[in-house]
């Protein structure tokens, strides 16, 4: 099965059901699109507006994209969006559009929006301007505010099956054998896995990562709380998004661990990659195992609530 449009890969019902809204011009004022990271919302957000708006996509002048900036001083992206970006993104959507049609705005983490910020995008919610719609993304709606989520038609975006991944790869020139590794690795998210085959410190990174979580994991509880500062930056304004990437890709492994303790293996992508993970998963039972993937998804939740990232992670390691 092809991808259902242009740089989408699976989300056919999703792509469906925005294609009948637009041509019953039923499409609604706000959308808050939701899911894992890399899955595909981005993809699906450009598409909608280039349907609307042409092939110029998110750089058509009257798409306005929000997103966190960079401090000037530390060259670090900002851990937040502020009030003032809101204001201004207001004020662009107040006026006419440059081409004198339809205008788009695409926040691209509306999980990141401060308590200014997110009551300042309320009331352009409560009252939209004409011939506007708004594209909210998140990981999680638990992470927006809830008066916002409310006013948004919510699109839940799902894990894409590994075949479908492995189709669309293979149809960008992409080898069977390494097409079927990428979509093992992504975890259900067709994002990550073109990260992977594009990007060499993105595979890197994930295998660096399954070294320092196998090695983190058969340390002695003393050496692990010794090394939780140390997988931190020093600066406290990025230390909850290190903690927050630390934590997705962990996730993922966890979950690998427990799926070979339980006998399925064959579920598990990372455990042909890594055979350190099979050794790892036979530590400890499955109800180990279990208790920690709850404890991480918990301290996932809480990093929205103001908690100490160094301590968090102390936490984690304690559960381990």
């Amino acid at each position: 099965m092809s991808a259902p449009a242009s740089g989408i890969i699976g989300h056919e019902k999703i792509v469906s059901f925005l294609t009948r809204s637009l041509a019953g011009g039923r499409l609604s004022q706000a959308y808050l699109f939701v899911g894992p990271s890399g899955v595909g919302k981005t993809a699906v957000a450009e598409w909608l507006i280039k349907k609307i708006l042409g092939a110029q996509g998110f750089g058509h002048p009257d798409v306005t994209v929000l997103s966190r900036l960079v401090d000037e001083k530390t060259e670090k992206v900002k851990s937040e969006i502020v009030v003032d970006q809101v204001r201004k993104l207001r004020e662009r959507l107040s006026m006419s559009g440059f081409m004198g049609g339809p205008k788009f705005a695409f926040i691209e983490e509306a999980d990141v929006l401060n308590t200014e910020a997110s009551n300042a995008l309320l009331k352009t919610l409560e009252e939209p301007t004409s011939d506007t719609t708004l594209i909210l993304r998140a990981t999680s709606v638990d992470r927006v505010l809830p008066t916002i989520a409310s006013r948004c038609q919510i699109i839940r975006f799902t894990s894409v099956s590994r075949l479908k991944i492995v189709e669309a790869l293979a149809g960008r020139g992409v080898i069977k054998k390494e097409a079927e590794a990428l979509a093992a690795l992504s975890g259900g998210c067709p994002g990550y896995a073109l990260n992977l085959l594009r990007d060499e410190e993105t595979r890197s990174l994930e295998e660096t990562s399954v070294e320092q979580f196998v090695d983190l994991l058969r340390s002695p509880v003393s050496v692990r709380l010794a090394r939780a500062a140390d997988l931190l930056p020093k600066d406290e304004v990025n230390k909850k998004e290190q903690l927050k990437n630390l934590l997705d890709r962990w996730e993922w492994l966890l979950r690998d661990v427990l799926l070979i303790s339980v006998g399925s293996e064959e579920w598990a992508p990372r455990a042909v990659a890594y055979p350190e993970i099979i050794k790892l998963a036979k530590d400890k039972n499955t109800d180990h195992w279990l208790k920690a993937l709850e404890n991480l998804r918990v301290i996932k939740n809480d990093l929205a609530f103001h908690v100490n990232p160094t301590l968090a992670l102390e936490h984690l390691f304690l559960s381990f």
